[in-house]
């Protein structure tokens, strides 16, 4: 099954740096009590719909992807352009691992999206798919799969945040900051909306997979080491926390206010070196 595209319109005016982040309105208006009321019906329905048809691997969408460009050669330090993003154009992408899926939805300690590997075929103009080794992260926003309303709250709508918000912030965040992405940040190659298998439209993020390990598994091999060689082993763990420090500092020079959040959002990529995946 595959989602139609729909090509997404900017309707703010990009600003350098984040010194504040856009209301890009939500779905219904708030002062509309019949509105809201129809709006949580119809996000009901859809979510148990969801629930019944959930997405999960082989399940696939096309997008068209724009030529990836940057104003000033990268630096040497600068992770290299997968193929499609140099060249563009349209292409599938079919989930093949789940990172943070819709079983995770009723937990807790919900989210509100879903993350997914996702492998990349380029589409010929005839129609024939090629086989390519390419992969990237999708970050898929469905606004039936998040919190709803809670009417026993002083303010309902707390835990609920717009799916279009939550997108289009991300997409903003990242064009604010070309000049990070492949260092210190994920390539980023742009917002669409699918069709999802419950006939809902979802806003999906396509960005780079980074290839590497979490910081918490890369400090479970280091205590799990042969105790020989103290010193060496205490140097790599020294190398490993300034490299951290310095794609934190690259963040805050760039004029990025971030949060460390997670240790899980840290990636060892190619000791000694690391980056960060913004979640």
């Amino acid at each position: 099954m595959s989602g139609d595209t729909i090509a997404y319109q900017r309707d703010h005016d990009l600003v350098s740096g984040l010194d504040y982040v856009p209301y890009f309105g939500i779905e219904v208006d708030l002062d509309d009590r019949k509105a809201v009321i129809e709006h949580c019906c119809m996000l009901y329905e859809k979510r148990n719909d969801a629930l019944r048809d959930p997405i999960s691997g082989g399940w696939s969408f096309i997008a068209n992807i724009s030529p990836v460009s940057r104003e000033t050669p990268p630096p040497d330090n600068a992770r290299p352009l997968p193929h499609f993003a140099r060249t563009g154009g349209y292409f599938r992408f079919t989930l093949i691992e789940g990172l943070q899926t819709m079983e995770e939805y009723d937990t807790p300690t919900f989210h509100h999206s879903q993350v997914w590997v996702a492998q990349v075929t380029g589409i010929q103009d005839d129609g024939v798919h090629e086989d390519d080794e390419e992969t990237v992260v999708v970050k898929i926003v469905q606004a039936s799969l998040i919190p709803a309303p809670d009417g026993n709250r002083r303010n309902p709508w707390e835990i609920n945040s717009s799916a279009r918000q939550l997108a289009c912030s991300e997409d903003l965040f990242y064009d604010c900051f070309p000049g990070e992405q492949g260092i210190q940040i994920p390539w980023y190659f742009g917002k669409f909306q699918v069709k999802m298998p419950n006939g809902e439209e979802a806003y999906v993020l396509i960005m780079e997979q980074i290839k590497g390990c979490t910081l918490p598994d890369w400090l479970a091999t280091y205590a799990a080491a042969n105790t020989s060689g103290k010193a060496k082993r205490l140097q790599s763990l020294k190398d490993v926390i300034l490299s951290i420090h310095d794609a934190y500092d690259a963040l805050s020079q760039a004029g990025m206010y971030h949060e460390l959040g997670s240790l899980e959002d840290v990636i060892i990529r190619c000791y000694p070196y690391s980056d960060l995946i913004s979640d």
